[in-house]
């Protein structure tokens, strides 16, 4: 079964690290595989193990991108407190690549 504490998730040029392990929970329920964290708001699911891991990718970096990158004066108070425990969740470190 997918362990999802261990991905690396890739954002072009860098990529973010989880910064602890999650509670994440993997199950399958009514023909649907499903990963759940409710201390980010994620919520993935998908029909087979293959689609929730790209699915589960997605999220993360719709969130990165959506909450924890955006300015806090765009940001309802509820979407600050998300941002804040994404940005305490994960690190987002830079790519170093070899010329």
């Amino acid at each position: 079964m997918y362990n999802p504490n261990t991905i690396v998730f890739s954002l072009g040029k860098t990529v973010l690290i989880p910064r602890k392990n999650f509670n994440f929970t993997v199950v399958m329920d009514c023909g649907l595989f499903m990963i759940t964290e409710p201390s980010i708001s994620l919520h993935v699911f998908a029909y087979d193990e293959e689609s929730l891991i790209i699915e589960f990718a997605h999220t993360i970096k719709f969130l990165w991108r959506c909450y924890a990158l955006e300015n806090d004066n765009r940001l309802a108070q509820d979407a600050l407190e998300l941002k804040q425990r994404l940005l305490s969740s994960f690190e987002e470190v830079a790519v170093i690549t070899e010329a």
